[in-house]
């Protein structure tokens, strides 16, 4: 169980930042992209039983995987539509 919760916001990141590219409006994905985020730490940090103080350590590790995920997903369908271009 504890290295589920460990890797819970790790891949919730991943899931939310996949699925960001989804939705249509610039600020309905931001406000989609904070609410998640602030979700699935709220949940890790209560799957792990945690303090209070480390839920925005949670929070904050979500929200940057699933940047860093939706930047590569989206460097990656740029360079696949270039290379389909050719």
């Amino acid at each position: 169980m504890f290295v589920f919760a460990e890797v819970f916001p790790v891949l919730c990141g991943i899931l939310i930042g996949l699925g960001m590219d989804q939705i249509g409006s610039s600020r309905l994905r931001r406000s989609a992209w904070f609410s998640l985020s602030l979700a699935a730490g709220l949940t890790a940090n209560l799957i792990a039983g945690e303090s209070r103080l480390l839920l925005l350590y949670d929070v904050v590790l979500v929200a940057l995987c699933a940047q860093v995920v939706a930047l590569l997903k989206s460097v990656a369908l740029r360079k696949f539509r270039t290379a389909t271009r050719s």
